[in-house]
Parts: structure tokens; C-alpha cells; sequence
């Protein structure tokens, strides 16, 4: 693209604009002073004495930059007025050879439609317009009222010219900066008196608390007035609302604050009167509502476990009572709800405080232990929900022979030929148990032999001794024995009871790298960073008789084992589960079982340890950078959020103070390892950056307080490149440089996507050139996802 067509346009882009930002700071391609534009009204309408001219006088001020292009736009909002003509001074006619605009659209029936006009002036060459020490007068605008009387006005500031641009000077090189907007004016007749009101920042204030809990911050309103100064009043009925001070002179902020004393939860509504003797709108209200809420229910329960016994064939146990109590606030919504078809709650729902029968029914069951849990549930609840196991033991009547039914035993070569083992017969239902063992015969005797028991008949329990004796001539040799349990009154009589041996030099032996196996974790959680670590042991064959395969067997929901069998040596790896158990020693087992291992079966202890933190708390946030570009009207934004940690492991409990009032997290308070999600909701603002704070407070943490930047970048308009809420010539050049001059200097703000003016894709090119030219100066047509 040549640089004289550059030129052209930018003295074409020239020939729009709007108003100023609010907060003007100087550019700092302004050479000298701050450069300025005014308006000034020479000439006002007279109601009474019927002068109906309006002339409105426009001034810049250019100290030190020599002016090629000056842009602004301007509307009225009185739909009397014509505007009828426009002039520019001789210097200004000089200066400005090339583009001389003052309607709307460039007509002035279009102007007058719209009550819509601008100044958009550009030069082609020559010395531009040169600066002077003094503000210059540039052009005079002429209207005539139709109507006019001593109480009408008419307001006359900057506005979007074209729906897009900005108030702007540029240099002779073209390089453009926006000029301190002097203000708009409203104009009233020469012999106007105007009134003054209350001016009350807020209508109403809203405060919630929770009953038991800290009464709410305090809120502030403020009490102002639009011309002279009012001396005022506050009267309000309620007791629970305080207010201070009473009364005063405009400007001032008055703060509002609850007292819950004496108050039951309910809401609260109440009203603050401002008067002021001499306002025309006196009183004024600000509505109060105080949101008083109960403490969450708490689940209370009688007692901590149940246990049902009853015998096979008779009839059900006594029903048990469950008593169901509210040990918190608001109404407590029970209910209990379990898995078994045998067992039975009546009610199993409620409110508050109340009782629910539990009854069993046996029917269909055989003896043996039967578990269930209830469980007790109101989401409300503080506790929720409350478990409560339940055991269901059923017994036989008649007595029954419970013995292992297999069982293996190593003989070490060295015990022969004489030695012996031992099994236990214990009693399994009701009565008496008097049994008596014999050998069961085979077709074939084999050595060593099973010559005798002792005793041979008793009453169970009984560890009975078998007797062997003979030898053989070879090792790794396994017999097998039946052994017959007998007992006259016993259902399940005879019970065949296997006895196998292994005749081998030297036993295998389980040996365990270490016993206990000691698992050490943090209560809550391990650290920033850092999970349950998985720990290793070792299961070895200490004796002989390779290989040497073992099984592991556990029931935890502590840890897991990555493997449950093997063949020794082997390592195992123990994998923690659970930290959000209180601090102390949980002691389980894991039971190791080898055939033909000498000390078969093996209890290995294991000591899982919840230990407190080593340091005291230091709070760490999962993320340290939360910023969000968000186009407005868009919806809510959905965030990952982070996790709130304690540095050095252990637990935390913590809570959040958020002063966004832009963005919301899924919870406020809880315990590190806690991950909050969180919603933005810039719900009324307008484009730029907000920048705030939300802190994680933990008691004890050495970096309490620890607070977290916030950002959140709001933009509104696709091809507003410098983010100042307008689409306008300057984003025009902005995107030029970045297409044609100097790639990537200036990217579009805050992201890329503002640059994309064709929706299509995720580059910029010349289609999104030719969208923004379209948009500005052709068919004024919006730009796509633009509001």
C-alpha cells in the first residue's frame, strides 16, 4: 500500500469523530501543552424578547503540533433547533484544503434529521494548521429555534459520529492523539433559574446474615445535590437499622449498619427518609432489606451402631429405635435410606426431631453374619449425611461343625519319623458340639502315617494333635490324608477335613522385608504439588524350597497393592489412599499365604500413619495469573479455577474474601486440598481492565492473608484495536500498521479476536481491512458479533 494512498485515507477517516475519554490523559505525541477543543455560545435564545438564535463556536488549542486533520462530532438534543448554516474562519479555510465536513452524511437535511453534525477537516499538502500560544477560533454552527421558552434548554455535546469514531487531531505526520475535551454545554434561556434535588446514590441496600455468625459489614450511601448545597435529614423506624450520622449538608456519606440483637431469623425490610427543605424532589428513600437466616440443621442420632441377633428357623429380633434429633438451626428434612431387603425403617422420612422403628426379618436366611448400613441424609445438614452400621447375626439351633476344611502342612526332613500337627474344630450354631475324629481309609497307605489322634472325641472347641510316624525316601514328596469330623446332633455331619504334607529338606519361609509396613501421609493433603506418594516392600523366601509363589490378601480402602500374587522375591507396591481421616496410627493387615512356606499363613501389620504438618500452614494457590478478555453481552465466563493448598502438607481450613464483585467461586470456605471452580459475571461494566483482589485467609498460615490478582479485560466492539470502546479512524490506522507498516507492533486489544472484523477464521487480512473501511464510511452497516 503507497504511502499516498495512506495519506488519502487517513485525511478521509479525518472526516468523523467522538467524544473524548473522561479521564483524558495527555498523549505523548502532544508536544506542549495539553491541546484541547471547546465550544462556546456567543449567541443564546431570549424568550422575552423573542431571540431565537443559537450560534455555537468552536475553539482548538494547538501549542506546539502544527494540526493536518482535525475530528468531532456533535449532537443536540433539542428537536427545535435548525441548524442553518456552518463557517470557517480564513485561517481554518487555509489550513484545511482538502476535506471540509459539517453534516451528517455530508448533507444538512440529514444533519437536521438526526440532530446530528460534525467537524471533520483534512488537508492535501500545504503548512497545515499552525499552532498558535492562545486557543483558536476554528468554525461557527448557526441554528434557529422554532419554539422557545424561559424554562426549554438544549444540551450540545460529542457523540459516536457514525456509530464508530473518536474525537481526534493529527500532526502533519499524520500521526494521530486525542485533544482534551473542554465538555459538552446545556444551554438554557438568559433568565433560567434552575431547581436543585436530592441526589442519593443508592435505592436500596441489601444485608444477609446468618444467625449466630457476625453481623453484617457495614454499606455506605451518599447524599448529594445537583446545584446549590442542602442541609438534610435521615429518619428511619426500625430498631435493627442504625445509621450514621443523622443528617448534614450535601455532600455527604452516610453509613448503614444491622444490629441482630433481639431479632429471631425472618427478613427485614425498613426504609431511610432523606428530607431537605428546598429540594424539589424531598423526600428521597433508600430502602433497607436485612435477610436474617437461620444456622444450617444438624443431624443428631441416638446411637453409632446396630447389632440384631437371632436364631435360624425362629422368630424376628426386637425391633431397635432410632432416634433422630435437629442439634442445629433452620428445619432438618430427614431420611434414611438403606440397601438390604431385610432390613426395615418405619418412618423413613421426617422433620426435625423424631423417631423411626428398625426391624429385621429373618425369613429365608440362613445362619451366619449379615451387614447393612443406615443411612441418615438431609443435604442441608451440616453433617450429611450420618451412617450407621448395621450387623444382623443369625445363629443355628443345633450345633455345627466349623472346621478349615483343607489344610497344608510342611515337614521339615529332619522332624522324621516321628512328629505331629494340629487342627481346631470350633462349634458354628447352638448346643453342644461333641464330636469325634477318625482317619478316613484309602486304598493304598502311604508313609508317613496317620497312626492316631489326641483326643479323638471332646466337646468344641478342641485343638485336636494328628500323630505321624514313618519316613520316605525321597523329598518333596506330598501325602494326602482325609480326616472325618463326626458329630450325631450337627446338620452338617461328618465334614471331610484334607490334611496334605510335603516332605522337604529345608521349608520355604515367608519373609517380609518388614513388619510393620509403615505408611506415613498428611491429614488433608500432602503438599503443594504433590499427592499420595505409593511406597514399596518386599516379600523374600528366608528358607529353601524355590520357587516360592505366594498371595496377598487385604481388605482396606486405606491403600491398594498393585499386585495381590507372586513368585518371591518380589516388591510390592503400596499405594495410599486415604488423607482426609483425623490425625493418629490406623492399623490393618495384609495376610500372606504360601502353601508349603513354614510360617503359612503370614499376618503382615500395617501402620498407616495421618500425621499432622511438619511447618506450620503456608497458603498456595494451585494458579498464580487469573486474567479474562470478556466482550459484554456474552454471558457468563466458566473458569477452572484453582486449588487452595497448605505448602507444607497437613490441613488448612480456610476461607475467601472476595471483592471482585464480578466473579463468584463454587464454594467460600474449606480445607486444603479444596478446588474452587469459578463463574465471571461482569454483569454492567463497562470496557477496560478491572483489577481486584481475592484473599484466602487461613488462622495460622504464615501468609495469611495470601491475595490473588484478578484481571478481567472488558471490550465490546470487533475493530475497536485500541480498546477505548469506539471503532473509530484511529483503530482504522491501527490495523493498516499491523497489515502493511509495522507487523505486530501494536496487536489489537485485548485479544486478537478484535481484530477479526469478517468473523471468519482466526488471521487478520485485508477482508477485515475492508469490513472496518465498510463499516466506517460506506454502508455504516455494524461489524459482525458486534452489538
Amino acid at each position: 500500500m503507497s504511502s499516498k494512498f495512506l495519506s488519502v485515507l487517513f485525511c478521509l477517516l479525518l472526516a468523523v469523530a467522538a467524544p473524548a475519554s473522561a479521564d483524558f490523559v495527555q498523549s505523548e505525541l502532544d508536544l506542549g501543552a495539553a491541546d484541547s477543543i471547546g465550544i462556546e455560545f456567543p449567541v443564546i435564545p431570549h424568550a422575552a424578547t423573542n431571540q431565537m438564535q443559537l450560534q455555537m463556536d468552536v475553539h482548538v488549542f494547538n501549542d506546539a503540533n502544527t494540526l493536518s486533520a482535525i475530528g468531532i462530532g456533535f449532537f443536540w438534543d433539542n428537536p427545535n433547533f435548525v441548524l442553518d448554516s456552518v463557517t470557517l474562519t480564513p485561517k481554518a479555510l487555509s489550513a484545511f484544503n482538502f476535506g471540509q465536513y459539517f453534516y451528517y452524511k455530508n448533507d444538512i437535511d440529514s444533519s437536521n434529521f438526526y440532530d446530528l453534525c460534525q467537524l471533520g477537516l483534512a488537508r492535501s499538502g500545504g503548512p497545515g494548521y499552525s499552532t498558535e500560544p492562545n486557543r483558536q477560533l476554528v468554525a461557527s454552527y448557526y441554528f434557529t429555534a422554532a419554539s422557545w421558552t424561559v424554562n426549554d434548554s438544549i444540551t450540545i455535546d460529542t457523540t459516536h459520529y457514525s456509530g464508530s469514531t473518536i474525537l481526534a487531531f493529527a500532526d502533519v505526520q499524520t500521526h494521530l492523539y486525542t485533544p482534551y475535551w473542554i465538555g459538552g454545554r446545556v444551554i438554557h434561556d438568559s433568565d433560567y433559574t434552575g431547581p436543585t434535588n436530592l441526589v442519593i446514590s443508592e435505592d436500596t441496600l441489601f444485608f444477609e446474615s446468618v444467625q449466630g455468625e457476625a453481623t453484617p459489614v457495614p454499606q455506605t450511601f451518599t447524599v448529594e445535590s445537583d446545584n446549590g448545597p442542602l442541609t438534610f435529614s435521615l429518619q428511619e423506624d426500625a430498631s435493627w437499622l442504625q445509621k450514621s450520622p443523622n443528617g448534614g449538608a450535601t455532600p455527604r456519606t452516610i453509613s448503614v449498619s444491622i444490629s441482630t440483637l433481639g431479632l429471631s431469623p425472618a427478613t427485614y425490610f425498613d426504609s431511610i427518609r432523606v428530607s431537605a427543605t428546598g429540594a424539589d424532589n424531598s423526600p428521597q428513600y433508600v430502602y433497607v432489606q436485612f435477610d436474617y437466616q437461620e444456622p444450617p440443621p444438624t443431624i443428631g442420632v441416638n446411637v453409632s451402631q446396630m447389632v440384631f441377633n437371632a436364631i435360624a428357623g425362629g422368630g424376628n429380633p426386637t425391633a431397635q429405635i432410632l432416634s433422630i434429633t435437629n442439634t442445629g438451626g433452620s428445619s432438618l428434612m430427614w431420611t434414611v435410606d438403606n440397601d438390604e431387603a431385610w432390613l426395615m425403617v418405619s418412618p423413613s422420612s421426617g422433620t426435625d426431631d423424631g423417631d423411626a422403628t428398625v426391624s429385621v426379618d429373618i425369613a429365608g436366611l440362613d445362619y451366619g453374619d449379615y451387614f447393612d448400613t443406615l443411612i441418615v441424609s438431609d443435604p442441608e445438614a451440616t453433617n450429611d449425611p450420618v451412617l450407621i452400621p448395621v450387623r444382623l447375626s443369625i445363629l443355628s439351633s443345633l450345633p455345627v461343625i466349623d472346621v478349615d476344611t483343607i489344610f497344608n502342612f510342611v515337614v521339615d526332613e529332619a522332624e522324621l519319623p516321628e512328629f505331629t500337627r494340629l487342627i481346631e474344630v470350633r462349634n458354628g450354631g447352638g448346643g453342644d458340639l461333641n464330636f469325634w475324629v477318625q482317619r478316613k481309609v484309602s486304598a493304598s497307605a502311604t508313609v508317613p502315617e496317620l497312626i492316631g489322634f489326641d483326643p479323638d472325641t471332646a466337646l468344641a472347641p478342641q485343638i485336636i494333635t494328628l500323630e505321624y510316624s514313618g519316613s520316605t525316601p525321597y523329598v518333596d514328596f506330598i501325602k494326602t490324608d482325609t480326616v472325618l469330623v463326626f458329630c450325631n446332633e450337627a446338620a452338617n455331619s461328618p465334614v471331610e477335613v484334607e490334611v496334605n504334607l510335603k516332605i522337604v529338606v529345608e521349608p520355604a519361609l515367608i519373609g517380609p522385608s518388614a513388619n510393620p509396613v509403615v505408611v506415613d501421609v498428611y491429614e488433608c493433603q500432602q503438599g503443594m504439588g504433590m499427592s499420595l506418594e505409593p511406597m514399596t516392600f518386599q516379600i523374600s523366601n528366608f528358607g529353601g524350597d524355590d520357587p516360592m509363589e505366594f498371595d496377598l490378601a487385604y481388605e482396606s480402602d486405606m491403600y491398594s497393592l498393585d499386585v495381590t500374587s507372586g513368585t518371591a522375591p518380589q516388591t510390592i507396591t503400596l499405594t495410599p489412599l486415604v488423607e482426609d481421616m483425623p490425625v493418629g496410627t490406623y492399623l490393618d493387615t495384609i495376610v500372606v499365604t504360601s502353601t508349603w512356606a513354614m510360617n503359612n499363613p503370614l499376618e503382615l501389620i500395617v501402620h498407616y500413619n495421618i500425621n499432622e504438618g511438619d511447618e506450620g500452614p503456608e497458603i498456595e494457590a494451585s494458579r498464580a495469573e487469573f486474567l479474562w478478555p470478556y466482550q459484554i453481552g456474552t454471558g457468563a465466563l466458566a473458569d477452572s479455577g484453582f486449588t487452595v493448598c497448605n505448602r507444607f502438607g497437613g490441613c488448612m481450613p480456610w476461607q475467601i474474601e472476595n471483592e471482585t464483585g464480578w466473579m463468584t467461586t463454587s464454594i467460600t470456605e474449606g480445607n486444603a486440598n479444596d478446588h474452587l471452580n469459578i463463574i465471571v459475571e461482569p454483569v454492567g461494566l463497562t470496557i477496560g481492565e478491572y483489577v481486584d483482589t481475592v484473599s484466602v485467609l487461613a488462622v495460622g498460615a504464615t501468609n495469611s492473608p495470601l491475595e490473588l490478582e484478578m484481571k478481567l479485560q472488558v471490550w465490546l466492539y470487533r475493530g475497536d484495536w485500541d480498546w477505548d470502546g469506539i471503532v473509530s479512524m484511529t483503530d482504522l490506522t491501527l490495523m493498516i500498521n499491523w497489515l502493511f507498516i509495522d507487523l505486530g507492533d501494536i496487536p489489537p486489544m485485548p485479544v486478537m479476536e478484535v481484530g477479526n472484523t469478517d468473523c471468519e477464521g482466526t488471521e487478520i487480512t485485508m477482508s477485515d481491512l475492508t469490513a472496518l473501511i465498510d463499516h466506517l464510511f460506506i454502508s455504516l452497516d455494524p461489524i459482525c458479533g458486534n452489538p
